[in-house]
């Protein structure tokens, strides 16, 4: 499998390319999340280009772009995020251009709709190779603010 998981069956990659998505679907990622804007790097496909790739093999495809990382907290879009993976049958790879974005809403998602306390999101994060002093704050905050434990 490519990608670091952050938690069962939930995946971080770097840019994948539309040939990979074959082998995606072989081992059983069922739900793909782009989380780059379009035109972030030229040689970037589009989020439509993989939507339509993606979905010819039978995937589900969600493009939740993010371009700083304030965007993570954005309730609404932690919702639509949890709500497409818990409605996925399979596993999830969401990707942007190293993952660390990816990683950082997957571990905001955790934090805020899961209840998942931050040291123990930022400590996953940081296992599989994602060191982001500057979320642990913002992990923090929202933490807060969704009423949930901050350690």
């Amino acid at each position: 499998m490519t990608g670091k998981e952050i938690e069962p069956g939930i995946y971080v990659s770097s840019q994948i390319a539309l040939d990979d998505l074959p082998s995606l679907a072989a081992a059983g990622i069922t739900l793909v999340i782009c989380n780059r804007p379009d035109g972030e790097d030229r040689m970037q496909p589009t989020a439509a280009e993989t939507a339509q790739a993606a979905e010819s093999l039978g995937l589900g495809f969600l493009h939740l772009p993010i371009s700083a990382l304030h965007e993570i907290t954005r309730r609404p879009r932690l919702e639509e995020l949890a709500q497409a993976i818990a409605a996925n049958s399979g596993h999830v790879l969401a990707y942007c251009r190293s993952g660390a974005r990816s990683a950082a809403l997957l571990a905001a998602k955790q934090v805020a709709i899961d209840g998942v306390p931050v040291e123990h999101a930022v400590r996953r994060l940081k296992a599989i190779g994602y060191d982001l002093p500057a979320l642990k704050p913002v992990l923090a905050a929202l933490a807060a603010k969704a009423g949930c434990a901050r350690d």
